[in-house]
């Protein structure tokens, strides 16, 4: 199954579309919002706290609450590195932590994939032209022994960021990471129906969206796969068609921000 999951950046108490150094967020409503992508059919959700990424108190674990009866798959990522922290996410109710190659220092991921279980964390890679891009302060590393070093870990979910000098998808480098035994999401660059078409045939096991789900760039589902034969946006363990709602509106019964800047 090919699954759709949103992507919700959340800081200062409102969703983002990145940079998040507007005053114009895509809602004041996280939970709102959430609870909207449910009942247009996502079976999954991946929540991004901006707010623990610049160290100030983490917004995740209130949305995971607010969420704790709806009947969602929860990930979360941003600034998860111990495994204290990743014990309380998951024991709030995520199913899935995300951490970057920050958490790969001094033997971190192995400490917290033996803490959580491997089966719990996902590791997210950046790649642009080609090219690794690792955290903020940490030397250039290869992607082969990254690889190596997290699959050691036992860890088999990597979603997969990957840009050319131009901002567009990078299918040359999403499409060599599917193997059996390693699940490969696409995280970021997507732009249109027609990007999910060639992920979903190259074997990925999703994509992650935000920018272009909210912009409304993904509302025509004719030509996205589906388990059953079907078409629609977001891909269910039990399948069902959700009602149309291109209304030119946000979630909330805002004005849906018009197409256009970085993807």
């Amino acid at each position: 199954m090919f699954e759709i999951i949103p992507c919700l950046a959340i800081g200062r108490g409102a969703v983002w579309l990145p940079p998040a150094n507007t005053d114009h967020p895509i809602s004041r409503h996280p939970l709102r919002l959430a609870l909207s992508l449910k009942a247009e059919g996502a079976a999954t959700l991946y929540l991004v706290d901006l707010d623990h990424i610049e160290a100030l108190p983490a917004f995740a674990p209130a949305v995971l609450l607010g969420l704790a009866h709806a009947d969602l798959r929860l990930w979360v990522g941003g600034g998860i590195r111990t495994p204290a922290v990743a014990r309380r996410l998951l024991a709030l109710g995520a199913e899935q932590i995300v951490v970057r190659t920050l958490a790969m220092e001094r033997g971190h991921l192995r400490r917290l994939t033996e803490a959580v279980g491997a089966e719990h964390v996902a590791l997210a890679l950046d790649f642009r032209s080609g090219r690794l891009v690792t955290d903020h302060g940490q030397a250039h590393r290869e992607p082969a022994a990254v690889l190596a070093e997290a699959e050691a870990a036992g860890i088999r979910r990597f979603l997969i960021s990957a840009q050319t000098a131009r901002g567009n998808i990078d299918f040359s480098v999403l499409t060599r990471w599917p193997v059996e035994g390693r699940q490969v999401w696409a995280a970021g660059g997507v732009r249109s129906a027609a990007d999910l078409v060639v992920l979903h045939q190259a074997g990925l096991q999703g994509a992650i969206v935000g920018r272009a789900l909210f912009q409304g760039k993904l509302a025509s589902e004719r030509s996205l796969p589906s388990p059953k034969g079907g078409h629609r946006l977001f891909a269910r363990p039990t399948p069902r068609r959700p009602a149309s709602n291109d209304t030119g509106q946000d979630s909330d019964g805002q004005p849906r921000p018009q197409a256009g800047g970085a993807q």
